[in-house]
């Protein structure tokens, strides 16, 4: 469903990282920055495969920016133009890039990973095997990231009271054979 990686990042790493990131959530333009540090958690997460980023998310709450999802599996991938094969459907765009809802034969390849950048954050993201199962909330600290396929159901709640705030990027890979073979469209400077 979802398997945790600690200390992937320092706490010093983080803090620099926290920097750099925009305190709003929105997805991350395809700069250097980005692509350096997908290729950093690809390289410490010892990715077996070619894995590329496909997109970049900044997860930001606090007090006064605060929201929760549901349970829900990520369907939409970049594309360059919309394929001709039957595993595409429901174009979108989003932030300027064409997005298309994949089947599973696709997603199955890729892989979300989050990479947590503030407090200890237990439970603000959660995840099921199905819609109605009890949802598992793991406790994500600084520098740790959760890897989770786009098919496993997972939502986030929203910080209660005064809490501190939650800082997180989320990125998707997926491997070059399936982004050559699909016509998907990574992330590039």
């Amino acid at each position: 469903m979802f398997s945790i990686h600690t200390n992937l990042f320092s706490t010093a790493e983080c803090n620099r990282l926290l920097q750099r990131v925009p305190k709003r959530n929105d997805r991350l333009d395809p700069d250097q920055n980005t692509l350096a540090l997908a290729g950093e958690i690809v390289k410490r997460m010892r990715f077996t495969d070619s894995m590329q980023p496909l997109h970049a998310l900044v997860f930001f709450k606090d007090p006064d920016c605060n929201w929760s999802t549901r349970l829900h599996q990520d369907f939409a991938l970049p594309a360059f133009h919309r394929p001709r094969d039957d595993v595409w459907s429901s174009p979108s765009k989003k932030s300027g890039r064409m997005y298309m809802k994949a089947s599973k034969a696709v997603l199955q390849y890729c892989i979300n990973v989050r990479l947590s950048l503030s407090l200890p954050s237990e439970g603000d993201i959660y995840f099921s095997r199905t819609r109605i199962d009890d949802p598992v909330r793991p406790t994500l600290y600084p520098g740790s990231a959760l890897a989770f396929s786009p098919l496993t159901f997972h939502g986030s709640k929203a910080i209660e009271g005064n809490a501190d705030e939650r800082h997180a990027i989320q990125y998707l890979f997926a491997p070059s054979r399936v982004i050559e073979k699909h016509n998907l469209l990574p992330l590039v400077a």
